[in-house]
């Protein structure tokens, strides 16, 4: 009994420190990101930063939803990873439990590097889609007032 007092309460202290530092994260985040928009003269007349025109609100939308579903499969999976622990270390010896226990650590971390994965997908397309449709960086990389070829463009391009 003493054992499982101490897990649950490990548990709670991990799952309480993890919030007390996201929200520490979030409003530095917040800040920082304030600090910015004045910087680039991005700051709107209500205080908060201004949207790109384009498709920023859905892009917006699907970093928000990528990242709640991340945050919420990483609790499932540290759940499961703790509760393999547990059975792992309580099984015994008995080879079936010990391979029930190692499976559902496995199965978890793996969940964890497919979670990680989506994330870098997600923002990599999202970053392509957002420097694609920007006007600015639709001659290669070039400056706005030059064509293609590097040659000046008098009036901007096409020339």
């Amino acid at each position: 009994m003493k054992k499982i007092a101490f897990m649950v309460t490990a548990l709670v202290v991990a799952v309480s420190m993890s919030i007390a530092i996201g929200y520490t994260v979030s409003a530095q985040s917040s800040a920082a990101a304030t600090d910015v928009c004045t910087g680039i003269g991005a700051l709107g007349p209500d205080g908060s930063c201004t949207e790109p025109s384009g498709s920023g609100s859905v892009n917006s939308a699907i970093a928000t939803a990528i990242n709640i579903l991340s945050w919420v499969v990483g609790v499932a999976a540290t759940i499961v990873v703790i509760f393999g622990g547990f059975r792992y270390v309580t099984s015994g010896g008995d080879s079936a439990k010990v391979g029930g226990a190692k499976n559902a650590i496995l199965f978890a971390i793996v969940g964890l590097v497919v979670v990680a994965m989506a994330q870098v997908i997600v923002r990599f397309t999202l970053h392509k889609t957002i420097s694609n449709s920007s006007p600015a960086t639709s001659n290669s990389g070039t400056s706005p007032n030059q064509g293609a070829g590097g040659q000046q463009c008098p009036n901007g391009p096409p020339c």
